[in-house]
């Protein structure tokens, strides 16, 4: 590209000016969705171009530079406002099912922490209830060991009444169980 004239090079620096807005009218990326979104909200016929080019000079070929008029950049600003809006509420919306799904996956770990709480207070517990039957020492503990190890005996020894709790410790105990 190298001595190559860019004949436009005027109407360029008018149009574009410098890549970096600075003072009274620059806008920071906040301000430019806000912007576009105040613009979706109005309607075509009430667009103002934010650059006047009324008082552009002709071009080398001869024809205004500002022929095509603002009717074509207001499409192609409210498509881009919409392109970027519904971007926006995309994204909004994923975050939002990403939440519902965390929540949902912490409410299952913190009722499976619960459980095994509740698991390791009962097993705590059975050496407790066993001496309360009529058991020897040596029985009470064999069943303690075997009831223990195992979460569903852990809590089908607490859901039994206490006259039926005797009859399967000892059903247990000769390994019908």
């Amino acid at each position: 590209m190298r001595n190559v004239p860019f004949i436009y090079y005027e109407n360029w620096v008018i149009l574009f000016g410098k890549d970096r807005a600075t003072g009274v009218l620059a806008e920071g990326p906040a301000d430019m969705v806000d912007a576009l979104e105040k613009e979706d909200q109005t309607t075509e016929e009430c667009y103002t171009p934010i650059v006047d080019l009324s008082d552009c000079s002709l071009s080398a070929s001869g024809t205004p530079c500002n022929q095509g008029g603002s009717g074509t950049t207001s499409k192609k600003r409210a498509k881009e406002a919409e392109g970027i809006t519904k971007g926006l509420v995309n994204m909004a919306v994923e975050f939002g099912s990403f939440f519902k799904k965390t929540n949902t996956t912490m409410e299952e770990i913190a009722h499976r922490i619960g459980y095994a709480q509740d698991l390791s207070q009962a097993r705590k517990l059975v050496n407790g209830e066993l001496a309360k039957l009529r058991l020897n020492t040596n029985d009470r503990l064999r069943a303690a060991t075997l009831i223990v190890k195992d979460a569903e005996r852990v809590d089908l020894f607490f859901s039994l009444p206490e006259e039926e709790k005797i009859e399967w410790v000892c059903l247990l105990l000769a390994g019908c169980v």
